[in-house]
């Protein structure tokens, strides 16, 4: 096969098998929540709740809240304020259910996420709702990166654009050179 030919035997990124190497257990996907969420270091530099940041401290018994917050007087985890808030769903399995609806280019069903994760499809329904709204609040682009509007775009005048090898075709028939206008010449308009 070529190298240039269409598919995806060419990108690059992770695969389902080292995502499932990488989350063995709650533990491993909380620990890459808790560096994700808070930085190299893991441990969270301000309170999810409240937005205190000068008595942060580990909770003593650590578990299910593993900080605590003197501001507030609240314990919180890395779940806090998250689309895992109140979700007795494992750890682990955000994490894959994150990994598959980030490399899907459609998105992925509850369906598919009850069949891949072994959960109840009430549950993966949850889940996709709350990956989906997480999803939709992301800002476009990626920092620093300039964000154009969003334009409508003329199937015909796009395709003058690209062909214009078929000018002479439209000469002979008669069909004048811009039916529109010069700001919209190049198939696009702002909405």
């Amino acid at each position: 096969m070529a190298s240039n030919a269409p598919g995806r035997h060419y990108r690059e990124g992770i695969s389902l098998m080292e995502v499932m190497a990488m989350f063995p257990d709650d533990e491993a996907a909380e620990r890459w929540f808790e560096q994700a969420r808070w930085g190299a270091a893991g441990e969270p530099d301000r309170c999810p709740m409240c937005g205190g940041t000068d008595r942060l401290r580990p909770a003593p018994k650590r578990r299910p809240l593993p900080y605590w917050c003197g501001s507030c007087r609240r314990h919180f985890s890395v779940r806090t304020n998250s689309v895992m808030h109140r979700s007795r769903i494992p750890l682990r399995k955000w994490a894959i259910a994150t990994y598959l609806w980030a490399t899907s280019l459609k998105g992925v069903s509850s369906m598919r996420l009850h069949r891949d994760l072994g959960i109840t499809q009430k549950s993966a329904y949850h889940m996709a709702q709350r990956l989906r709204a997480a999803w939709a609040d992301m800002p476009a682009g990626m920092p620093g990166e300039v964000v154009l509007p969003p334009v409508n775009v003329d199937p015909l005048e796009l395709a003058r654009m690209l062909f214009p090898e078929h000018r002479e075709h439209r000469e002979r028939r008669g069909e004048p050179e811009d039916r529109r206008g010069e700001t919209e010449r190049s198939g696009e308009r702002e909405r």
